[in-house]
C-alpha cells in the first residue's frame, strides 16, 4: 500500500501534497505506480516569463517514456504521472503528448496556468492518447498568445498507432486569450477514432461579439464535419460563455448533461445526421439555443429536456429552435423567461419526414404559431401541456394539441390531424366558416366553427364520404 506522503518538502502545503498522493494509478503489467513528475523538477519556473516550453516538453516524455516525432509503432503506457503546481508557465510552441495511455496529467485548479505566448495552432497537442486524465489547470494567453484550437485531441495513424478513446478532461478553465476553438475533440481527425469522451466541469470564457467569423467560433467542438468515427462525447456541468457556438456537434454524438450557455449565435449546433442529446442547461442573452445547419437530406434523433431560455436578445427572427433535418425531435420541460413580451418560435424546414413531440413547454407564444414550418417535407407536431403565459399570468393552457404539415395525410397518420381523432377516425374538429364542402372527416365527426358570424355554431357529420354531408345544429 502506498504511503501518505507527510507534509512539508518543496511543496510546501497540505493540498498540494494530498494532490500527488491522489496520482496513484497502476501500470500495465498491474503493479502500482505512484511516481508522479513534478514539472518544476525539469527545469519549469511558472513565473510567467520564462519560457518554458522545453522544460513542459521534458516533463511529458520522462512521463510517458518518450515523445518520437515519428509513428509511435506500439502503444506506450505512461510510466509517471504528471504534477503542474501553482503558476504561470509560459509556453511558445505546443506541448506534444503522443502516442500514450494511462496519462495523468493534473494541476492544482485554475492557479495552475499554462500561457500561450505566441500564435499556435494548438497549445495542448494530443494525438494517440487514450485512457488518459486530464485535470485541474487552466489555459490562458499574453499579448502575443492565440491559439486555433487550445486543447486539441485528434488521431493521426502517422503519429500514432494507437487511436484516441476513453479520455476524461475535468476542471480545465480556457479564458482570456484569443482562440478559434477552445475544445477540439476530433476536429482533425476526418476518419479516425476520436470516442467515448467524458468531459466534466470545464468552462470556457471567449469574447464572441456578433459577426466576428475568425476567433471564438467554438466552446467545445466534437468532430470535424466528416462523418466517421469520432463519436459518443459526454458533457457533464460544462459553461461556454461568449463563444460563436457554445456546443457544436459536427458530425458526432454529444450529449450535454447540466452547465450554462450564454452569448451565443447558436447555444448548441448540430451538423450531420447523429444524434444530440441535452438536459439541465440555463441560456442567458443568446440568439438561438439550438440549431441544425439544414440544407441535406439527413435525418437525426434530438432531444431537449429540462431547458430554460433568456430570449432577451434573440434572434430578430425569434426562432430559438431552428430544426434542417428529419427524424425525431423530443422536447420536455421548456421554458423561455417569463416577463418578456418576445414570442420565441420553433422553426422547421426540412427535406425528409419530421416528427416533433413538445411536452411541458411555457413559452409567451399561443400554441397555434409556436410551430412555423417552411417547405413542403411532411412534418407531424404533438405538444401535451402546453402553456402560454407572461411573469404573472397564463393566458392559455393547451392539453393536448396536434398538427401535421406538408404532404401527410390522416391515413399516413392515424392519430390527429388538425383535431382530435378517436375510435375508427371519428374527429372533433373546429375552424372559421362552415365545413360543408371544406372539412374531410369520417361519418359522426364533429365541427365546431369559431369565426362567430353565424348563429350555428356546432355542425355533425350525418351522411356521406369526403367533404359533404355536415348538418348543422
Amino acid at each position: 500500500m502506498a504511503r501518505l506522503p507527510q507534509p512539508g518538502g518543496d511543496q510546501g502545503t497540505w493540498g498540494t501534497v494530498l494532490n500527488e498522493f491522489l496520482q496513484v494509478s497502476h501500470n500495465a503489467d498491474g503493479t502500482l505506480n505512484n511516481g508522479v513528475i513534478n514539472v518544476k523538477d525539469y527545469g519549469a519556473k511558472g513565473d510567467g516569463v520564462t519560457d518554458d516550453t522545453a522544460a513542459l516538453q521534458a516533463a511529458v516524455d520522462a512521463a510517458i517514456g518518450g515523445n518520437p516525432a515519428g509513428a509511435a509503432s506500439t502503444v506506450r503506457f505512461a510510466v509517471k504521472s504528471i504534477f503542474i503546481p501553482i503558476g504561470t508557465y509560459l509556453i511558445t510552441a505546443p506541448l506534444k503528448i503522443y502516442g500514450v495511455s494511462s496519462l495523468r496529467f493534473t494541476g492544482s485548479g485554475n492557479t495552475s496556468v499554462i500561457q500561450v505566448g505566441a500564435a499556435l495552432q494548438y497549445a495542448l497537442d494530443l494525438n494517440g492518447v487514450s485512457m488518459s486524465r486530464f485535470e485541474n489547470f487552466s489555459i490562458w494567453g499574453n499579448a502575443a498568445g492565440t491559439a486555433q484550437t487550445a486543447l486539441a485531441l485528434n488521431w493521426s495513424p502517422t503519429v500514432s498507432v494507437g487511436s484516441s478513446y476513453a479520455d476524461v478532461f475535468s476542471g480545465i478553465w480556457i479564458t482570456n486569450f484569443k482562440f478559434k476553438y477552445a475544445f477540439g475533440f476530433g476536429v482533425e481527425s476526418a476518419n479516425y477514432d476520436v470516442s467515448g469522451l467524458r468531459i466534466i466541469a470545464c468552462q470556457v470564457n471567449g469574447a464572441w461579439a456578433s459577426g466576428e467569423n475568425a476567433w471564438f467560433q467554438g466552446g467545445f467542438v466534437s468532430g470535424s464535419g466528416v462523418a466517421g468515427n469520432v463519436l459518443d462525447h459526454d458533457y457533464f456541468g460544462c459553461r461556454s460563455s461568449a463563444n460563436r457556438y457554445g456546443f457544436f456537434a459536427n458530425n458526432c454524438n454529444i450529449n450535454v448533461f447540466g452547465g450554462s450557455v450564454g452569448g451565443s449565435e447558436v447555444d448548441i449546433r448540430q451538423v450531420g445526421p447523429w444524434k444530440v442529446h441535452v438536459t439541465g442547461i440555463r441560456s442567458e442573452t443568446s440568439q438561438r439555443f439550438f440549431e441544425q445547419q439544414g440544407g441535406a437530406p439527413f435525418s437525426s434523433f434530438v432531444s431537449l429536456n429540462d431547458i430554460e431560455f433568456a430570449p432577451n436578445n434573440i434572434h430578430p427572427d425569434r426562432q430559438f429552435i431552428k430544426l434542417g433535418y428529419g427524424g425525431t425531435v423530443n422536447l420536455s420541460n421548456i421554458l423561455t423567461s417569463l416577463g418578456d413580451t418576445i414570442q420565441p418560435l420553433i422553426y422547421f424546414d426540412t427535406q425528409k419526414s419530421l416528427q416533433i413531440t413538445a411536452v411541458g413547454l411555457e413559452t409567451p407564444t399561443p400554441l397555434t404559431s409556436l410551430f412555423v414550418q417552411a417547405g413542403s417535407a411532411p412534418a407531424s407536431v404533438v405538444a401535451v401541456n402546453y402553456s402560454q403565459r407572461d411573469e404573472f399570468t397564463v393566458s392559455d393552457r393547451v392539453p393536448f394539441w396536434s398538427k401535421n404539415y406538408g404532404a401527410y395525410t390522416s391515413t399516413q397518420i392515424p392519430t390527429f390531424n388538425d383535431g382530435l381523432r378517436m375510435g375508427s377516425g371519428i374527429q372533433i374538429k373546429s375552424g372559421a366558416g362552415s365545413p360543408e364542402g371544406v372539412v374531410t372527416a369520417p361519418v359522426g365527426s364533429l365541427y365546431t366553427r369559431t369565426d362567430g358570424t353565424a348563429t350555428t355554431a356546432l355542425y355533425v357529420k350525418g351522411s356521406g364520404t369526403g367533404n359533404t354531408g355536415w348538418v348543422a345544429k
